[in-house]
Formats: C-alpha cells, structure tokens, sequence
C-alpha cells in the first residue's frame, strides 16, 4: 500500500519542476519579438524618429538609445528622436533590459544601420 501512494507524489514533484524550468528567461526568443524602427521628419532630414516594437510579455525594465554619433541617452518609453549634426552613416543600437517575475535579467540590443543626408 505504501508503494502505490509514493508513486503519484513522485509524478506531482516531477512536473511540478518542470513549470519551473519553463519561467527562465529566454534572451533568444525575447530578441525575436524586438524589432527597431526609424523614420525621418519630412520637415527636417538630420531628426529621426526611432520606436521600438516589442510584442514579449517579459516587462522591460530599461531603454538606452545610442544614436551612433557619441551621443546616447536612457529613456523610460519605447520612442526617441535625434537630430544629427552632420550628414553621415551612423549605427543606432537601442538596448533594452528585460526582467521576467522570477528576477532574471536580459539585455539585447537591436542596431540599424541609416543614412542622413
């Protein structure tokens, strides 16, 4: 009789852990619901528009823009706009720092290549 009983609270404990191992943060998938935008002003070819798309459901707890011209700045919203001082080729990466329930923490930074004229 003893036996029968401990087999389904073995069962119970494996897949308990099993949920566990599912809640760790996974930077690759996360990366993939990360997608950087631009635009730039009609009005004004230096000023570009940057947003950021994100379609996770792990809570970003930070945003650093980094325009690719030695300035950069950290934001609490998805969106930033710079104005460029000399045309040129710049790589703007935008990092974004992820924190799922459970404390875990990944930061993936997108990057685009653009062109002001």
């Amino acid at each position: 009789m003893k036996q029968l009983l401990l087999c389904p609270l073995f069962v119970l404990l494996v897949s308990g852990c099993g949920k566990t191992d599912r809640s760790a943060l996974d930077c690759a998938a996360a990366s993939d619901a990360i997608k950087l935008e631009y635009a730039t002003d009609p009005a004004n070819a230096r000023k570009v528009d940057y947003t950021i798309r994100y379609t996770g459901d792990v809570a970003i707890t930070s945003v650093t823009f980094d325009y690719g011209d030695g300035k950069a700045e950290s934001l609490a919203v998805l969106t930033g706009t710079h104005t460029y001082a000399q045309p040129g080729s710049y790589t703007v990466k935008a990092t974004l720092t992820l924190q799922n329930s459970s404390g875990e923490i990944c930061a993936i930074t997108p990057a685009k290549r653009i062109t002001i004229y």
